[in-house]
């Protein structure tokens, strides 16, 4: 049982929409491809720029915490050794929460990353289908009766009947 990951903060955004390919549309899908790059990469700058904001937070945290250890305003004396007060500073609920918001914003962008090579993986796959196009790979099957060895002409029918199952529907 596999569960979609919901990202709240780009409801409107559904990736394996901009990411499907209408292979009978291709004009539209390339004409459509550099907008639906765009989009994505304006949400990734956005991502990466909270990320680093929460990068931050979480430094200046640590860097506070680890001052009030130090300078011996907590529970563990005047003078705590480094590993100590590093352990302390671990522990404490602000800092833990910084560090969760930090990981959420690095996921964020994790995923915001991998939109981007899904985006780039469909670029090229408009140009491998408009190259199929134009050499008739998605013509009806034909055959030529003049194959001269017997052989030859019934593993071609098989390999083009194979690939041509969709034209026995229409």
């Amino acid at each position: 049982m596999s569960t979609k990951i919901a990202y709240r903060e780009w409801d409107e955004y559904d990736l394996s929409s901009d990411a499907s390919l209408d292979k009978y549309a291709l004009d539209y899908e390339a004409e459509r491809q550099s907008q639906l790059v765009q989009k994505w990469l304006e949400l990734l700058t956005q991502a990466q720029e909270l990320a680093a904001q929460k990068k931050e937070r979480l430094a200046y945290v640590e860097a506070e915490l680890m001052l009030k250890a130090k300078t011996g305003k907590t529970e563990l004396g005047d003078k705590p050794t480094d590993a100590t007060a590093r352990a302390w500073v671990i522990t404490q609920p602000e800092y833990r929460k910084a560090q969760r918001r930090k990981r959420k914003a690095d996921e964020q962008v994790s995923y915001l990353q991998h939109a981007r090579t899904v985006l780039e993986h469909k670029k090229n796959m408009i140009k491998i289908e408009a190259d199929l196009w134009i050499c008739g790979y998605f013509s009806r099957p034909a055959t030529k009766s003049s194959t001269s060895k017997k052989e030859h002409a019934d593993k071609l029918k098989k390999s083009l009947s194979k690939r041509h199952l969709r034209h026995k529907e229409d």
